[in-house]
C-alpha cells in the first residue's frame, strides 16, 4: 500500500513530484494520466480536474521501473478536449505531451531519474 501523508511526503517510498502543464489554463479537459510497471500493470491513474495552467502532484512508487502516459479521455466528442499540443507534463527527468510515453526508474534510495533507449544493430551480424 502506497500512503501519502498530508504534507505529500510518502510512508516507506519514493515520492516524486509530477507536474502537469496547459497552455490555456483551462486542465486537461478529460485526459487521463497513467503510469505502469514493467510487467504492464496500471499502477497509477488520474484524470486531473479542470482549470489549471500548472498543477503538481505527489506520486508514490516503489523501487522498479515505470512508464508514464498521457491518453484517452472520458469524452465521446474529441473536439470536446481542445488541442493536445497544450498539455504538457514531466515526471523524474521524464517529460511529454498526450501520447507520448516515457520510461523512468524509482532507485532503491528513492531517488528516480528518465531512461534512455538504446537500440543496436550489426549490419553484418557478426557482433
Amino acid at each position: 500500500t502506497i500512503v501519502v501523508n498530508g504534507d505529500g511526503t510518502c510512508e516507506s517510498h519514493s515520492c516524486a513530484e509530477l507536474t502537469m502543464t496547459d497552455e490555456y489554463g483551462d486542465g486537461w479537459q478529460g485526459h487521463v494520466y497513467s503510469i505502469t510497471d514493467e510487467d504492464g500493470n496500471v499502477v497509477i491513474s488520474d484524470q486531473p480536474q479542470p482549470h489549471f495552467s500548472t498543477k503538481t502532484a505527489a506520486i508514490c512508487l516503489g523501487p522498479g521501473v515505470y512508464t508514464f502516459e498521457v491518453g484517452g479521455d472520458d469524452f465521446d466528442d474529441d473536439d470536446a478536449l481542445g488541442s493536445p499540443s497544450e498539455i504538457g507534463w514531466s515526471l523524474c527527468g521524464a517529460s511529454g505531451g498526450v501520447g507520448v510515453q516515457e520510461s523512468f526508474i524509482v532507485h532503491s534510495d528513492g531517488t528516480c531519474n528518465s531512461c534512455a533507449e538504446l537500440t543496436m544493430t550489426d549490419e553484418y551480424g557478426d557482433g
